[in-house]
């Protein structure tokens, strides 16, 4: 099923190495990028209650800690 420009959908995902769901997040379809059977999609967020906000700055906090380290993980040192 592709997705069209406007189209409004609720994305939902347990993001990897993660024990936090975020389910039915409001998205609006901005762009669609059709490459043979590849699809990518542009979207932006909808409104939202302030509860799924909050779980989406939590996942969003951890993952810039996680990946966006000043300081690389000193027990990876070989």
């Amino acid at each position: 099923y592709l997705l069209e420009q406007g189209d409004e959908v609720l994305v939902s995902f347990t993001p990897p190495d993660s024990d936090l769901y975020l389910d039915n997040l409001p998205v609006k379809v901005e762009k669609v990028y059709a490459f043979g059977e590849d699809v990518a999609y542009v979207c932006s967020f909808l409104p939202m209650s302030s509860w799924l906000r909050e779980r989406w700055h939590t996942f969003i906090c951890e993952l810039n800690e996680k990946e966006n380290r000043f300081f690389p993980d000193s027990s990876n040192k070989s």
